[in-house]
Formats: C-alpha cells, sequence, structure tokens
C-alpha cells in the first residue's frame, strides 16, 4: 500500500469541494506547521 503527502492551496481545494469532491475522508488529523519550535514533518525539522 503506497502512502503520499499532498500539499495543495486552499483555494484549489475549495474549487474541487464546490464541484463536489469531499476531502474529509481522505485527510489525516496531522497538519504541519512551521508556527511553532515544534513543528515540522512528522517530528523532523528541515533547515536549508
Amino acid at each position: 500500500m503506497a502512502q503520499y503527502i499532498v500539499t495543495m492551496n486552499s483555494d484549489d481545494l475549495e474549487k474541487a469541494q464546490r464541484r463536489g469532491f469531499d476531502a474529509d475522508p481522505h485527510v489525516l488529523p496531522q497538519r504541519l506547521t512551521d508556527q511553532f519550535e515544534a513543528g515540522g514533518l512528522f517530528g523532523f525539522r528541515f533547515f536549508k
């Protein structure tokens, strides 16, 4: 079973939802953010 990480602009998701797409069954509760020091991708921090 393959797993993918998808990033999408919120306005593109809104367009798809207006056309009938229901994202809720496909969205995992994990949220990616760099707003806080503890943010990152599943506990990993990436630096330039």
